[in-house]
């Protein structure tokens, strides 16, 4: 991510890839992280490893938020500050020298 390594904080935990591979995260980072309207302090484990993804929410943060992710539709919802929002996937998550990932059909306008 082009980040310092001094910005990686605490120990390292063991953490198991999609395919079921083990592999130990370099530790953690906190960052100010924005989703549609939502900004929070985020923790984020690093991991060094070539994936298809930069990161991944998961349910604490989720339901911290009082999200529900509809995953046929491509976007959450929920509400803030009392009114109902809805955060809508990224039409564009890719760039185009990473369109080898299989993930890349599930978008329009690569399909």
């Amino acid at each position: 991510m082009g980040m310092a390594d001094k910005r990686i904080l605490g120990p390292t935990m063991e953490v198991t890839s999609f395919c079921g591979v083990a592999e130990s995260t370099e530790g953690y980072i906190q960052l100010t992280f924005g989703v549609g309207l939502i900004a929070a302090l985020t923790q984020f484990h690093v991991i060094n490893s070539e994936v298809s993804y930069r990161i991944l929410l998961g349910q604490p943060w989720i339901h911290k938020h009082h999200l529900v992710p509809l995953t046929y539709h491509q976007f959450m919802k929920g509400r803030l500050n009392g009114k109902p929002i809805k955060i809508v996937r990224n039409p564009s998550p890719f760039n185009w020298n990473e369109v080898n990932f299989v993930e890349t059909m599930f978008y329009d306008e690569l399909a």
